[in-house]
């Protein structure tokens, strides 16, 4: 501490002292030059609810730059602003919110404040800058562009020139001698090095020399995948078409307000230069405001010569605008204006200014074939897009870019019939070319690159079925630079910009994921990468998706030779395959399957069929099964699995109902015993009611089903009886204990089954166990019963209401009121709901075994006149009678327990009312 009182006390004899404040909220900094600055707790996340000021004052007639190495906030709640003063009534420099790539910040005088406010929700890792500060008659390093020269490296005093030149291949945009002015600033921007047009910019790297404009509301924010906010904004950008991909936004959440402004600036247009603006837009949400293109010049805006309102849907879009040119130097200028709400995010991708007068954009909504010219365009459609295309199709299409480029397809939609209607993609100007794909079925197209600058396309389809068709764009890249490869999900690359000829790419993996292809990518001189891209895959062959956790989900496997996943058929799937996959996943039962695509179609190859497995094998490719790739399904046939991740069980016995007692904790699959010490029937009651009998018959002590193994984790237990679980119970802790396995405790089970019958007048319930017979009162007939062991609570309809009481006539209530005429009520015990239907309404609904969360699952016209209904917990299933529609087509339904996949499985009955599965069969 000593030390450190000291540094703080001679910076003003130390002008370069290193300031840091690693983890605090705010401070005042002195010195000439410091950091890093951080905000609190860097590297871990800042807290909810933070607002920090820093203030930075340097010697008079110095000005400041600040340098980014990291900025990661949530977007549009948690912003960093930067003002060019003592405090936050001098100008706004920069508003920072989100994960932007933050360019170099300098001020115009010796004093900069910061301010740093977050809300009460999500954090993240926050920022890390440093900064550093000239004297007047000084200018800040202006930097050396990628694959550019200088002739001076330091010495960047008042009328000192900085000269630039380009290395072999590239070409010079901007000014190429800069002057460094008395006032601490250069004369011009730094030019960049570049191989195209020096407007042209996709964002994959940086803003490539476009730059925010100081005197709007807010910034345009460079980002990659999902917006912050749900409903708005796109996925992914367009060059890559992928969640890795970079593209410019504007985040529309508070703090914003209606009509606040961002506004981006081209590099310098000289003048009477006429171009063509080309770039894609995507507009979407409840709330869009408007997109604007304007001309910059002589510190003034023209009116608008492009615009949008509103939302255009959840795509991207393309411009195209003619700009005819200023008689003065000018810039074309890109506003977004937010809306009414935050549903309102604006972006913009793969910006092109095209020299001369804009061609005609080229797109293909309904036709068949055409001829396309320009660097890009889109979309093109299959004939009558988006209904269907017709029988006996034969479309061509030849896309011809500038010589010496590539062209990249990306395809939003792809959908033909998968055995006659094909696409062909030709890797150059006819059908004689080299094939590069040939597209059939529903699919996800990936990107497809030519090698040349022209690809051919043709389309057919045959006499008989139809489908919504396709859907694509284009854009086209000049020879010498390759497209941005990606970066694989759960991987890294070690370099992210210039994919010139002969750069070469590294990929690894990140700690759990192995590398699968090529390591090192080399763009070649054509524009192609030596390599397909790499992907970083779990070394795992089995695995759950699609759930809402981890237990649970369509079950997708992939052979030992490649990391392409498939999914399984549900065909004689049974519990047993399915206690196979959960114990290779680590879980110790299986407790449901999903059939019929629950968890939604898979894509790829079906990898397995016709499974049957006894249950004991340690892996499901040691089932018995026809082979890989083998089936008769379709992805409407995926199964899947929800795996039992109980904490208790019952082991050792004759029968599931009694055995040694065994639990685990809530973090650890391995399962041990539980001490007889003090244990007794109001334990044991506990223990069956956890396991969905209504008591315990009887306690067994002394090991009586068979010493256990490994660890004894309970004992001294003392539970009132009427506990929901028995870690609830009283207890000294986990392993504290005087006992061997000699005195492992064990449990027997009130397995006896309950008769319940309903009359006119009341319920009458029979136990077959003490042969005790009460009546339950009711005002009208009971239609329909069940009974839940975990509360010992029997439900009932009654005229229009579903009631319920206590097995011993205590605790009757009205649970949902008013459902009308209904003759088919059950209970999912496990998920803790009631299903219901109604037969004059037409319904099946669900609600929570206290009335509350009522939701109508299956309505008119889907459903008609229903009558009878069972549940098939272990698979997710309901099946229900009904008379159809007028009462007129008698029927059995089945549908999954959401109301989804609805289907009829058998018809032509006579009333059917009563229904009831053979869960074995």
């Amino acid at each position: 501490m000593g030390v450190r009182a000291a540094a703080f006390l001679l910076i003003s004899c130390l002008p370069f002292v290193k300031v840091t404040i690693a983890t605090h909220c705010g401070g005042n900094l002195t010195a000439p030059s410091g950091g890093p600055v951080t905000s609190p707790n860097y590297p871990s996340n800042y807290g909810n609810n933070e607002n920090c000021e820093w203030s930075i004052t340097v010697p008079e007639g110095s000005i400041i730059r600040l340098t980014f190495d990291v900025f990661n906030t949530e977007g549009g709640y948690d912003v960093l602003t930067i003002y060019d003063g003592a405090n936050d009534s001098a100008t706004e420099l920069h508003w920072l919110t989100g994960s932007p790539s933050v360019s170099p910040i300098t001020s115009t005088s010796n004093m900069v404040f910061l301010r740093f406010t977050s809300d009460g929700d999500m954090t993240r890792q926050g920022f890390n800058f440093s900064y550093i500060s000239r004297a007047a008659g000084h200018c800040l390093d202006p930097g050396v562009p990628a694959n550019g020269n200088r002739d001076i490296n330091s010495n960047f005093t008042s009328g000192q020139t900085v000269r630039y030149t380009c290395k072999a291949g590239y070409q010079l945009w901007g000014t190429a001698n800069i002057t460094c002015r008395s006032d601490g600033t250069w004369s011009d921007a730094t030019p960049f090095c570049g191989g195209q047009s020096q407007y042209d910019c996709d964002f994959e790297a940086d803003m490539c020399g476009w730059t925010q404009f100081i005197g709007d509301d807010f910034n345009w924010v460079r980002h990659q995948g999902q917006t912050t906010s749900p409903g708005t904004g796109p996925s992914t950008d367009h060059t890559l078409g992928t969640d890795q991909g970079w593209y410019i936004y504007i985040e529309t959440s508070t703090p914003r307000i209606a009509n606040d402004s961002a506004v981006l600036l081209s590099p310098n247009i000289p003048a009477n230069q006429t171009k063509c603006l080309q770039f894609w837009y995507h507009m979407y949400g409840d709330h869009v405001g408007g997109l604007n293109i304007k001309l910059y010049a002589n510190q003034s805006f023209s009116k608008p010569i492009w615009t949008r309102q509103g939302t255009h849907g959840n795509t991207w879009r393309m411009a195209l605008v003619p700009v005819d040119g200023l008689s003065t130097q000018y810039k074309i200028s890109v506003e977004a204006l937010r809306g009414t709400g935050y549903q309102s995010d604006i972006a913009v991708d793969d910006i092109i200014v095209i020299d001369g007068a804009c061609s005609p954009p080229v797109t293909s909504n309904v036709g068949c074939g055409g001829n396309l010219t320009a660097p890009s365009g889109g979309p093109v459609t299959s004939p009558n897009y988006p209904s269907n295309y017709g029988n006996n199709e034969n479309c061509e299409w030849s896309i011809t870019v500038p010589e010496g480029s590539s062209i990249r397809l990306t395809f939003d939609s792809f959908n033909v019939d998968p055995y006659f209607d094909i696409l062909t993609i030709y890797d150059g100007a006819s059908d004689m070319a080299a094939k590069l794909k040939s597209l059939i079925g529903q699919q996800q197209v990936s990107s497809i690159t030519s090698t040349s600058n022209m690809m051919f396309l043709r389309f057919t389809s045959d006499y008989s079925v139809t489908a919504q068709g396709f859907n694509f764009s284009y854009i086209s890249r000049a020879a010498g630079h390759c497209w941005d490869p990606g970066v694989p999900a759960n991987g890294n690359r070690d370099n992210n910009s210039n994919f010139t000829s002969g750069q070469t790419v590294r990929y690894t993996c990140k700690a759990g994921y192995q590398l699968w292809g090529t390591a090192n990518l080399t763009c070649r001189v054509n524009g192609t990468w030596s390599d397909a891209t790499p992907t970083c895959e779990d070394p795992n062959r089995i695995r759950l998706i699609g759930g809402s956790s981890p237990k649970e989900g369509r079950v997708e496997v992939r052979p030992a030779d490649s990391y392409r996943w498939g999914t399984v058929c549900e065909d004689h799937f049974d519990l047993k395959d399915a206690e196979v996959v959960c114990r290779m996943l680590g879980y110790p039962n299986a407790y449901q399957i999903r059939s019929t695509a629950y968890y939604n179609r898979g894509t790829g190859p079906i990898y397995m069929d016709d499974l049957q497995c006894n249950g004991t094998e340690r892996s499901l490719f040691n089932c018995s099964y026809p082979g890989w790739g083998i089936h008769d399904c379709d992805h409407g046939n995926d199964v899947g699995v929800v795996c039992d991740y109980s904490r208790i069980r019952l082991t050792g016995g004759s029968s599931r109902n009694k055995g040694r007692l065994e639990v685990r904790p809530a973090d650890s699959f391995t399962w041990g015993t539980v001490c007889h010490d003090h244990f007794d029937m109001r334990d044991a009651d506990v223990v069956c009611r956890m396991m969905g009998y209504p008591r315990a018959q009887q306690v067994r002590n002394d090991a009586y089903f068979g010493q256990g193994r490994g660890p004894i984790y309970m004992g001294g237990i003392q539970c009132h009886g009427n506990e929901s679980s028995l870690f609830n119970c009283s207890y000294p802790g986990w392993t504290i204990h005087d006992c061997h396995h000699d005195q492992d405790a064990g449990v027997v089970c009130d397995a006896s089954f309950l008769l319940l019958i309903s009359t006119f007048n009341g319920i009458l319930q029979f136990d077959t166990k003490d042969g005790l017979k009460v009546t339950i009162n009711s005002r009208d007939q009971a239609w329909s019963l069940d009974y839940d062991p975990t509360t010992d609570f029997v439900y009932w309809i009654e005229g229009d209401d579903i009631k319920r009481a206590g097995r011993d006539k205590s605790r009757t209530e009205t649970t949902i009121e008013s459902i009308g005429l209904s003759w088919g009520m059950r209970l999912d015990h496990t998920g803790g709901n009631i299903y219901w239907t109604e037969f004059f309404k037409h319904t099946i609904s669900v609600a929570r075994k206290d009335g509350s969360f009522t939701r109508t699952l299956l309505t008119s016209p889907v459903i008609q006149y229903p009558v009878g209904l069972v549940l098939d917990l272990r698979k997710g299933l309901m099946f229900w009678t009904s008379m159809g529609r007028d009462q007129q087509d008698p029927r059995i339904d089945r549908a999954a327990m959401d109301g989804s996949n609805l289907t009829t499985i058998i018809r032509n009955l006579t009333d059917p009312y009563g229904i009831a599965i053979d869960y074995k069969g």
